[in-house]
């Protein structure tokens, strides 16, 4: 909440860090860039859509003081108080992470990699969970998706059938704050409008690319339709309660978060039912510290150590 309600002020300070570099830059050289380019100009441009992206940043923190049940006299002394200690600003980098995994699950723009990823898992779930006759949809099947981030794999698992009832799971509290604002929107005949890209300047091909807007479509429901059930928190820590629970678990650019992905194979496993599934999409793209980095090749054998006998698809 704190960062999505300093998003303005901590957005517009990284534009204002740009600009005060380009105080550096000798007159002469300002002179043909001015002439040419307009560089100066920029750094207003970019203010003025920060601006956008506020707006709805402040509608998702909103939202997120009602759903949490938070007043915004809680919000404003815990932003104080963390504020006088924080070593650095509230987390714009959540903040953009989030606006970016929007673009990703909710565009148009966004569609190229959906339909790069998605079907992997779309078609293994048509293929492996068929419908039951439909006086037992009630039962169906349990799915669980650990790092569900903004919801858009979920929800178009969730067109497949009644028959499929999904679990998802987020650990970062900006993603979710998103996605229970973006969830609720559905009602919404106009895109949300937003600019994703103004914070980082490196490789832009054009100016307009780091400018642009891009419109985003919440997810449209229908009566009577079921959505996804998201339990926040560790993935790890979040379902020791579910042992054998699941009849399939997707994941989908997320095992590469893993601090330390052993652990990660061993919840997998002991939360799928016996004959249940597992299916991944996603490269080995490891972040910061992990304990592990394994190749592919040594994550099949160690997975199959726990347990897991793989088949070709």
């Amino acid at each position: 909440l704190h960062a999505f309600d300093r998003y303005q002020e901590t957005a517009g300070a990284e534009i204002q860090r740009f600009e005060d570099l380009y105080r550096n830059v000798p007159k002469d050289h300002k002179r043909i860039l001015e002439r040419t380019i307009a560089y100066n100009k920029n750094f207003e441009e970019a203010r003025s859509r920060i601006e956008i992206n506020a707006r709805l940043c402040k509608l998702i923190v909103n939202h997120g003081l009602e759903y949490y049940n938070i007043t915004r006299a809680e919000l404003s002394v815990f932003e104080k108080e963390n504020e006088k200690t924080a070593k650095k600003p509230a987390h714009r980098s959540m903040v953009s992470q989030a606006l970016k995994h929007m673009v990703r699950d909710y565009s148009p723009e966004g569609k190229p990699e959906r339909d790069a990823t998605f079907p992997y898992i779309l078609s293994t779930i048509s293929s492996e969970l068929s419908p039951p006759p439909a006086d037992s949809y009630s039962k169906g099947y349990k799915i669980l998706l650990p790092g569900s981030a903004l919801g858009g794999l979920a929800y178009d698992i969730s067109l497949l059938g009644p028959h499929l009832h999904i679990t998802t799971n987020e650990y970062s509290s900006a993603m979710n704050l998103a996605y229970r604002y973006i969830s609720s929107s559905s009602v919404q005949t106009t895109p949300i409008i937003i600019h994703p890209y103004l914070e980082t300047w490196s490789h832009a091909r054009t100016r307009s690319s780091i400018l642009r807007p891009v419109e985003l479509y919440p997810p449209a429901t229908t009566p009577g339709y079921q959505p996804p059930l998201l339990i926040e928190g560790d993935f790890t820590l979040s379902f020791h309660h579910q042992s054998s629970h699941y009849d399939m678990i997707a994941t989908l650019f997320f095992i590469d978060t893993a601090q330390n992905l052993l652990s990660y194979l061993e919840t997998i496993f002991n939360l799928l039912r016996p004959g249940g599934m597992w299916v991944n999409v996603g490269p080995l793209l490891y972040g910061t510290a992990p304990w592990l980095q394994l190749s592919k090749e040594e994550v099949v054998r160690v997975a199959e150590e726990v347990g897991f006998v793989f088949e070709e698809s």
